[in-house]
């Protein structure tokens, strides 16, 4: 009775550790000295989630090479970044790693939903009451416009979260056993998304319903090639007909320039200096701070000084340090050979989770490739989540990746057994 009493207990405080973490990787603004206090935390609670597990967690993080092939070159890129505080972002990123393969070996895919789920839950609510209740720390004003930014730093950060926790919802309400509660975040969200006034977030949920009739096209199982077939011809209209009507999308509806809000000046100018440095780039979190981006600040509005005021905030202290897209801002750190490690691991990642939906057709597996869309989308026009130290994205992203290689090996493993089984018999 008292071991089950500690099991219990012992498992609540790994449960209310895992949430901590996960509010960390959510990046939520805390008073000071919060964040400093859950900084140096988090390394502590790692260790006592990990330390009884070591040989466990050694074999999950190995499981997908590629991966952890992609960690180690930038951590060695260290070496020759020139940044200030290499180190540090180095630390960050490996604790952010550390802590998704955690989650791939202690719980399942859908277990990971349903935490998600829940510090979702927790985001959305502290973010509706700090934009209701304490509007000089749950809104700004960003160029003009009054935003909501809940309890996140920017209004951008808040709408690439809310959408992120939308495709969750989504997904979720396919299930029966939890539609309420799904519904219930699903309308939290887009109000989120509508208040934060995110252009990329609502992009975001829009990419992530359109692909939900996918999933119906999947559990069908005849006639599937058709529907497939069907489905890949509506979706090449419906490119083309964004692709025509580009500009009219882009200036009316979503209220940008065909600069997109001045990111084309930005992305020519860090490709001609990633080009400087081809092959290596200029290290992990190196190029921000090195005297090779003197030139994009000054001739973009990236080195603009950020307006005064109670809650006026011109985003230009949100922009300054990132070229609004991941896979260029990669570029730049860890040059064509990180680039391309991490696109033969995603390529990998997605055939590796086409496998498991097409041959288990579970919803978790369905998600993962949702996932994987919005994390393409958020970094075709947004912020770096790829290899980002405390950042949910990347705690996600190695989740899946993880999870998707050790339930694929099982996979395989149980068809291998059957088929054994099988021949056995007929020897017999």
């Amino acid at each position: 009775m008292q071991k089950q009493i500690v099991r219990e207990l012992f498992q609540i405080l790994e449960l209310g550790g895992v949430i901590l973490l996960f509010v960390f990787a959510l990046g939520i603004v805390l008073p000071a000295p919060l964040p400093t206090i859950l900084n140096v935390a988090s390394y502590g609670i790692l260790l006592l989630l990990i330390i009884g597990r070591w040989k466990h967690f050694a074999y999950v993080i190995t499981t997908d090479k590629s991966l952890l092939l992609l960690v180690v070159f930038t951590v060695f890129s260290i070496l020759w970044s020139e940044g200030e505080s290499v180190v540090d972002a180095a630390r960050g990123m490996i604790r952010t790693t550390i802590f998704g393969a955690y989650l791939a070996m202690r719980y399942t895919s859908r277990e990971q939903m349903r935490l998600l789920s829940w510090v979702f839950y927790i985001a959305i609510v502290l973010s509706l009451l700090a934009g209701a209740f304490l509007p000089s720390y749950g809104t700004h004003v960003v160029n003009g416009v009054s935003s909501w930014r809940g309890v996140f730093s920017h209004k951008q950060d808040l709408g690439r979260f809310m959408s992120f926790a939308a495709s969750l919802f989504l997904i979720s309400a396919l299930d029966k056993h939890s539609r309420w509660l799904a519904a219930i975040g699903l309308a939290g969200t887009l109000v989120l998304v509508k208040l934060s006034n995110s252009a990329t977030g609502l992009l975001t949920f829009v990419f992530s319903l359109s692909i939900l009739p996918f999933y119906a096209i999947v559990r069908q199982r005849t006639y599937r090639a058709f529907h497939l077939a069907v489905a890949l011809l509506l979706s090449s209209i419906a490119a083309i007909v964004v692709t025509v009507n580009i500009q009219t999308i882009v200036v009316d509806y979503l209220g940008k320039d065909m600069e997109f809000n001045g990111r084309t000046p930005i992305w020519n100018l860090v490709i001609e200096k990633g080009l400087e440095r081809p092959f290596l780039g200029y290290g992990y979190a190196g190029f921000w701070s090195s005297d090779a981006a003197d030139e994009v600040l000054s001739r973009t509005w990236l080195g603009m000084v950020e307006e005064k005021g109670d809650n006026v905030d011109s985003g230009k202290k949100q922009s300054r340090g990132i070229s609004h897209n991941g896979f260029l801002d990669l570029f730049l750190q860890l040059g064509l050979s990180g680039l391309i490690l991490f696109i033969f691991n995603l390529s990998m990642l997605f055939a590796r989770v086409f496998i498991l939906v097409f041959a288990t057709r579970n919803l978790e597996y369905f998600w993962m490739i949702v996932f994987i869309g919005i994390n393409l989308v958020t970094n075709i026009s947004d912020s770096l989540t790829i290899l980002e130290a405390n950042n949910i994205f990347w705690v996600v992203y190695v989740s899946v990746a993880l999870s998707s290689s050790l339930e694929l090996g099982r996979l395989r493993r149980k068809h291998k057994q059957m088929k054994d089984s099988g021949n056995l018999t007929v020897a017999t």
